[in-house]
Order: structure tokens, then C-alpha cells, then sequence
């Protein structure tokens, strides 16, 4: 399996948005967004999603499989 790169960070900034923000509008915790972009954890389905919705963007292009 590849490495897996995060790049809900790099959306979030460019949106203008605080970690504290994202988690309030996506439904979760501060921690869990900063877990998230720092790859300590990989979100379930449902918070992948609203991750996304929030961003505008789609789950596909927040998570990329650099695969060897």
C-alpha cells in the first residue's frame, strides 16, 4: 500500500479557515481536524464528506494514494 498525503491543511488555509472552524462547520473537534492533517488519523466515510462539503471540494481530492 502507498503512502496516503492529506491535503485538507492546504484547503483549509486557502479558504481562510481555522482548524477550530473547519471542525465546527464539519461536525467534530479541533483535535480531530489537527489529528487529521497531521496524519495521525484517517477520518470514517460520513466525516470525510463533510470534511469535504465544507471545503468545496470532493473526498478524492483531499486524500491522495501516492501508491508504489
Amino acid at each position: 500500500m502507498g503512502e496516503i498525503i492529506c491535503k485538507v491543511k492546504y484547503y483549509r488555509t486557502f479558504e481562510g479557515l481555522s482548524q477550530r472552524e473547519l471542525a465546527s462547520l464539519s461536525g467534530t473537534a479541533a483535535s480531530t481536524i489537527c489529528e487529521i492533517e497531521s496524519g495521525k488519523r484517517i477520518p470514517n466515510v460520513l466525516l470525510a464528506v463533510r470534511i469535504a462539503r465544507v471545503l468545496g471540494k470532493q473526498v478524492d481530492e483531499l486524500w491522495e494514494d501516492i501508491g508504489y
